[in-house]
């Protein structure tokens, strides 16, 4: 059963459960209970009885949809019953099951008919905030979020962690930055310093998270470090320096952090940033010194596996991971792990194994993305596919993800009609959804219809004018389909203003200044974002700015290498093609 035909798959609700035990007698008595109303059709006694369902009926049929995991119907149902009901609670019952199945769409109607019925729950708001921000629509959001919190006078800690709970998960990083920075400008209005400190570590982390990392160290050091959080503090102002390019002062912050605290998670961060800014050395010798002094511990194992998988030690990596799994310990994780030392070492057979193995937790869905692709490797795209279909009919929460995955699959075995398809019905599910409007333009653009795209994408960016994705596809398609380049460096400039470290904004800068005929600047980061990111488009850019230079030979070598891994890369091959055939 395809995932587009049965948007989306299973997974009972407990009314859906209790609606099973009801179903025999609901289809004997179905007049009886629907609260069907008997309705004058104006022609006296011998009229036949017409009937108008109420919101019982409606109930009743989302119920058996459920029963049916026909969740897009079941919500549909629900919508329905809310809209003819009084009663807030099945306004709210209807915004919940669409959330909870990813229809946003149905969810923010909900969410609208429950503001009318109870516009002062607490909950509703931070819904609502959720809901603005992924339609991009921050000042509604904050709004929203404002009203949640309450009174600023009023606020504590706890309040502020119910908001990081409903942020915690969303894709769009740069707009909970957004958020969670007005409102530690909200709180300043009033002292409260406890509150202040927690909040610039929460707007900190969300930094971090979107790359801003300016904003991560001012809000760090804002925390100040000699409060109740002071070694997170300082663990987070270490970071952001590492991350915003400050790497030896933040290394040596970190190392003087962990001599201070025998703590083994603080002296475990500061491995992971030595290895993670290439002194694997250092962090082997620092391994070893914990090894000794706390034995082997599962969490300091599990942080050497990972270091040597990263530095290529694929062999003790796996020793550590499966020693891990006999223990118990983490036990998907490391199975995917395996799998990623698998596609390493080009055994995609063992590495689908692996990946299949995953059962439950956050590496799931990753799992399954790494299966796929391992099966379009080895030239059999659709197994792969089939193998998404199935987890989505397992994992119905799931499905919009699915759908967005399949079609970026698509779009790299050049199927640009199918993946046209799943992107448009991942729009039934998400209809703002900027990452499926991004992925439909680039199908339209690969299929030739450059200015469908570039109109799709100027209707992303007029409603999320500070998404720098958004931005940046916008920018690059104008710089490489049409003659704007003018146009397209403008938004890819601020793309990059906004994400200065994302390898795909740099990228499309690097190209834009290409375009522009500077080449060494481009040169620069283009190696300075293949090395954050090892993908086949920046390859063929590198190689065709070397090439210009005057390097055929590194261009040609970096190409092949990209080839050997990237077989079907549309833009590698076109590049190639144009300089060596």
């Amino acid at each position: 059963m395809s995932v587009k035909r049965n948007l989306p798959g299973t997974g009972e609700l407990i009314a859906g459960r209790t609606a099973i035990c009801l179903l025999p007698v609901f289809l004997m008595t179905l007049s009886a209970c629907t609260g069907l109303v008997p309705t004058d059709s104006g022609e006296g006694d011998s009229a036949v009885a017409e009937y108008a369902p109420d919101a019982g009926y409606h109930v009743l049929t989302a119920e058996i949809s459920l029963v049916r995991r026909e969740y897009m119907a079941a919500t549909r149902e629900f919508l329905n019953a809310a809209n003819m009901s009084e009663d807030p609670a099945l306004a709210q019952r209807t915004t919940e099951i669409a959330l909870e199945y990813g229809l946003d769409g149905y969810a923010f109607q909900g969410a609208r008919r429950w503001l009318v019925l109870d516009p002062e729950n607490s909950a509703l708001h931070y819904t609502l905030a959720v809901l603005y921000l992924r339609r991009s629509q921050l000042s509604l959001a904050f709004t929203h979020l404002s009203t949640a919190l309450g009174p600023v006078a009023d606020r504590d800690v706890d309040d502020y962690q119910a908001m990081v709970e409903a942020f915690g998960q969303e894709s769009d990083a740069v707009g909970v930055t957004t958020l969670f920075a007005r409102v530690v400008a909200q709180n300043l209005e009033i002292d409260q310093s406890l509150d202040t400190e927690r909040l610039n570590l929460f707007l900190t982390a969300a930094a971090l998270r979107s790359g801003q990392y300016d904003l991560a160290l001012e809000s760090a050091w804002s925390a100040g470090v000699g409060g109740e959080q002071a070694i997170q503090v300082e663990l987070l102002i270490a970071r952001a320096m590492v991350a915003s390019g400050d790497v030896q002062t933040g290394l040596d912050l970190m190392a003087e952090l962990a001599e201070r605290n025998s703590l083994v998670p603080v002296r475990l961060e500061y491995i992971r940033l030595l290895a993670a800014t290439g002194r694997e050395g250092f962090a082997t010798i620092e391994l070893e010194r914990l090894v000794r002094e706390s034995g082997e511990r599962n969490d300091i194992v599990f942080s050497r596996a990972l270091i040597n998988l990263n530095a290529g030690n694929y062999n003790p990596a796996r020793r550590d991971f499966t020693g891990l799994m006999r223990r118990g310990f983490s036990i998907y994780e490391c199975l995917f792990y395996l799998g990623q030392i698998a596609v390493k070492q080009h055994d995609d057979e063992a590495a689908i194994r692996y990946f299949n193995r995953v059962g439950a937790g956050s590496m799931q869905l990753p799992a399954q993305i790494q299966a796929a692709q391992a099966y379009s490797r080895m030239g059999d795209t659709d197994a792969g596919l089939l193998r998404l279909d199935q987890f989505a009919e397992s994992h119905p929460k799931l499905a919009f993800s699915v759908l967005e995955i399949r079609g970026q699959i698509l779009l790299m075995a050049n199927r640009y009609g199918e993946a046209l398809q799943e992107f448009d019905a991942a729009l039934v599910y998400k209809p703002r959804s900027v990452s499926s409007r991004i992925g439909k333009a680039t199908a339209l653009e690969f299929m030739g219809r450059y200015q469908d795209a570039i109109i799709l994408l100027q209707d992303v960016v007029a409603n999320a004018p500070a998404n720098a994705i958004a931005l940046n596809a916008l920018g690059y398609t104008l710089t490489n389909r049409t003659r704007r380049h003018r146009a397209g460096y403008r938004y890819i400039r601020r793309a990059y203003e906004l994400a200065p470290s994302n390898p795909a904004i740099m990228d499309s800068m690097a190209w834009s200044l290409f375009k522009r005929g500077e080449a060494e600047k481009a040169r620069f980061m283009l190696e300075q974002a293949y090395k954050l990111l090892v993908d086949p488009e920046i390859a063929a850019h590198l190689g065709e700015v070397l090439w210009s230079l005057g390097d055929p030979d590194q261009a040609s070598e970096i190409w092949n290498e990209s080839l050997k891994a990237n077989p079907d890369s549309r833009p590698l091959n076109e590049t190639m093609d144009r300089y060596l055939n």
